[in-house]
């Protein structure tokens, strides 16, 4: 399997690090689209370690930026075949990171922003990376739906956000 690397930020307060947050990016570009969200998130986590992983593959689709799955044939078994790929790739590259850190999956935080949301969903819930202890999944989907019931394996805390208010 493809190891994973990319840029890091933390732990703010110079010490070891009790949590871990990864950003993953969707399709067609890396890890340093996501990182400049750290500092920011760093004032409420000052002891977390982000970690943006670049996605394993290039993307086809221009001669820059990555994809964690092939997206050029976009039906519904070449697509999860892709992202079982994918979380799989995650899975060990997050299990790695953890031990290293002596930290569990409770410690362990997903965030991705489309491609990288439909592998934080995937392998977060299902199992491919320790049960975290949130995601958060911008402009994703929930891909393979019809196996999600048979194969969940974490519960994360959810809630839906209320409606935007002016005044």
């Amino acid at each position: 399997m493809a190891a994973l690397e990319g840029p890091q930020y933390g732990p703010a307060s110079g010490g070891k690090p009790d949590s871990l947050v990864l950003l993953l990016h969707g399709v067609g570009a890396d890890g340093f689209d996501l990182i400049d969200l750290a500092p920011v998130w760093a004032e409420a986590l000052p002891n977390t370690l982000f970690i943006a992983p670049h996605a394993p593959f290039p993307f086809q689709g221009a001669p820059f930026g990555r994809q964690w799955f092939d997206i050029a044939d976009r039906t519904p078994a070449r697509l999860e075949t892709g992202l079982r790929h994918a979380a799989g790739i995650l899975g060990d590259f997050t299990h790695a990171k953890l031990a290293e850190l002596g930290l569990s999956g409770d410690r362990l935080a997903l965030m991705g922003f489309s491609q990288g949301a439909m592998v934080a969903l995937f392998a977060g819930l299902r199992g491919a990376v320790p049960a975290p202890a949130c995601i958060l999944a911008y402009s994703g989907a929930l891909l393979a739906p019809e196996s999600f019931a048979a194969e969940r394996t974490a519960r994360p805390p959810a809630r839906a956000a209320g409606a935007w208010r002016s005044g």
